[in-house]
């Protein structure tokens, strides 16, 4: 018969025992992939800033997660298909100075990792052309922008109206068609470029 003295003393005997149990039970066993060198290739390697290119990167694990940088700054991260490859794009930051850099990338770590050399470049020539150099009263004219900086604001002034929060392409390209109205004369529209404040002007007449 277990009498309510030996009852309490066994309680108190199993209390001592099962915290002691818990912190002998092994730890779950934390995998670390070796080290490798891992396969990026770019789109390109020259671009100036704002500009979107491709990454794919090659023999990382299935599912192991990867993270992109390009001159220091973080562009992408996220984890490898089943595959262990990862398609993606990125936007070359537009903090970073011209000049030579590098873009990385790293897997789940410092050890698993491919670095490629790249360089921000200047634009080219902000090269603005209107369609027409004349155009009736109440009519449209083109204008056509080339060498702004890719995926950036672009501002169009003309004399009784201005066009923000338009971005150029991801080729630095930009075109819009808009109405002359009705006065006379010679008329202006400016182009700016908003990331560097380029700017041209050009001139078309009214008739």
């Amino acid at each position: 018969m277990i009498t309510p003295r030996i009852r309490r003393t066994l309680i108190a005997a199993v209390a001592a025992i099962v915290p002691v149990a818990l912190l002998t039970l092994p730890a779950a066993a934390v995998v670390t992939l070796p080290a490798k060198h891992l396969d990026m290739d770019e789109s390109t390697t020259k671009a100036v800033v704002g500009k979107i290119i491709s990454v794919d990167v090659k023999d990382l694990a299935p599912g192991e997660p990867y993270s992109i940088t390009l001159g220091g700054i973080g562009v992408a991260s996220g984890n490898a298909d089943s595959k262990g490859r990862v398609k993606t794009t990125v936007g070359v930051p537009t903090l970073l100075p011209l000049g030579k850099t590098h873009i990385e990338v790293v897997g789940s770590n410092p050890s698993r990792s491919d670095t490629d050399a790249f360089t921000v470049t200047k634009p080219g020539k902000l090269d603005v052309d209107l369609g027409h150099s004349s155009v009736k009263v109440g009519k449209t004219q083109k204008l056509k922008v080339e060498g702004l900086h890719p995926n950036v604001e672009v501002t169009i002034e003309g004399e009784d109206f201005t066009l923000s929060l338009h971005v150029a392409d991801n080729s630095g390209k930009y075109s819009i068609t808009f109405p002359v109205g009705t006065p006379t004369g010679t008329h202006s529209v400016k182009v700016t470029d908003s990331f560097d404040g380029r700017s041209s002007t050009k001139t078309f007449k009214v008739k």
